[in-house]
């Protein structure tokens, strides 16, 4: 990745970042089948729209790319919002097992480097990860994550922005 943008790198920090806690939850299995893409659009990633970034002062530019990552039961968005640094990604986990197991990763001390934050307000439970501007959420028995890179703002700036946005998903969920 020498060289490359740093949009594209932190998209791939992203994808690499669920790998592991993912691997975790359901083990790695030989049975288990590789990634398949699915096709780009806002149909395949229904959950946040350009209003809900225009709500933040952010703008959706194209369309949403979605993906379905089989090996390591995710589905996940990616959002551009137009500048170098700018970006949305947000991941779903197939099964409630995983996810929950994730959930639980995600909240122990030292996950994603730093210690995790209870955050009240969006869906039945959630915590932010300062350290990866990532926010896990439960709701019922789903449970998502959102990462959210703004340039310009600061981490509490992030953090109520992801915070609303992960407010929007969760309603539309339940």
């Amino acid at each position: 990745m020498h060289g490359g943008s740093p949009r594209l790198k932190w998209f791939i920090a992203g994808i690499l970042g669920v790998i592991p806690l993912t691997l975790a939850a359901c083990g790695a299995s030989s049975d288990q089948t590789p990634a398949t893409g699915s096709a780009s659009g806002a149909a395949k990633c229904p959950y946040l729209t350009s209003g809900d970034f225009m709500a933040i002062g952010k703008a959706l530019h194209g369309q949403p790319i979605a993906n379905h990552q089989t090996d390591v039961q995710v589905r996940d968005c990616y959002y551009d919002l137009g500048t170098e640094n700018d970006l949305a990604y947000l991941d779903f986990f197939d099964s409630p097992t995983v996810g929950q197991q994730n959930y639980t990763n995600a909240t122990l001390p030292g996950a994603g480097g730093g210690n995790p934050v209870p955050v009240s307000g969006v869906g039945n439970s959630a915590y932010w990860l300062p350290n990866g501007n990532t926010l896990f959420v439960k709701e019922g028995s789903t449970v998502f994550q959102l990462k959210l890179n703004e340039s310009g703002k600061s981490n509490e700036q992030i953090r109520a922005d992801a915070t609303q946005l992960a407010s929007r998903i969760a309603d539309r969920i339940s």
